[in-house]
């Protein structure tokens, strides 16, 4: 089988080059970010300006990719007046899920359920509930971290080691964030900030009666005012393969 690693482009999944290099857990043979054109600009700067050298250097293929039948996340919302909500999976489905296992498909085709592929994905000890099992035969999940016995606090101590100051991942709408990424963006990133109250604001414009936000609270909208809300503990909003 081809091993792949699901790149999230936060704290886990960049310390999992460091120690792929350390030859603490398995090299893969590619390496995949599946971009929703929604990433924080310090993702970005970090995957251009470490992550694609790092990875040269390492001689691992680290490919990008978008969905090829909805485009950026935020214009297939902002058409179809919709916003992204917890509980429900679509975002991480079509901009993520879909998109990287259209790759792996494009390096092993169809093995007609047998497994061809073994899936690496950045979850630490800390956070195990979430090292669930693929829903398809042909794809593996496998958890390094977890099997390395290495926690998030690990992954930070290491890139803090490297040199690399890398802040937890997602998309700049993400519901999953709380109180603090919400003030970090209206104050870091106004322009972002405020393309997520235009995605409030067309919601309810289209979709008269309905009553939850980005905010994930009933009658409380970004444009109000930010509530106190506990952070997500996930590196990447829940948005692993």
């Amino acid at each position: 089988m081809m091993t792949f690693l699901s790149f999230g482009g936060g704290v886990q999944s960049c310390a999992m080059l460091h120690f792929i290099r350390d030859g603490v857990i398995e090299r893969p043979d590619v390496i995949i970010f599946a971009d929703t054109g929604a990433e924080m600009p310090e993702t970005y700067h970090t995957i251009d300006e470490l992550v694609v050298p790092f990875c040269e250097e390492l001689s691992i293929p680290f490919i990008i990719c978008q969905s090829t039948l909805r485009g950026r996340i935020q214009d297939w919302h902002m058409e179809h007046n919709a916003i992204p909500m917890i509980g429900f999976k679509s975002c991480t489905g079509n901009w993520k899920i879909r998109v990287i296992r259209r790759i792996m498909r494009e390096y092993v085709g169809n093995g007609r359920g047998k497994p061809l592929v073994k899936v690496q994905l950045g979850i630490t000890t800390d956070e195990s509930r979430r090292a669930n099992a693929s829903d398809v035969k042909w794809a593996v999940n496998s958890f390094p971290l977890i099997e390395a016995g290495i926690s998030r606090e690990d992954c930070e101590d290491r890139l803090v080691e490297a040199g690399w100051s890398v802040r937890k991942s997602g998309c700049s709408f993400c519901p999953y964030q709380g109180s603090e990424s919400w003030n970090y963006l209206k104050d870091n990133h106004p322009v972002l900030f405020q393309e997520a109250i235009d995605l409030e604001e067309n919601y309810r414009a289209n979709r008269p009666g309905r009553r939850q936000g980005l905010l994930n609270k009933a009658g409380k909208w970004l444009i109000d005012g930010i509530p106190e809300k506990k952070e997500s503990e996930c590196d990447s909003g829940g948005c692993f393969l």
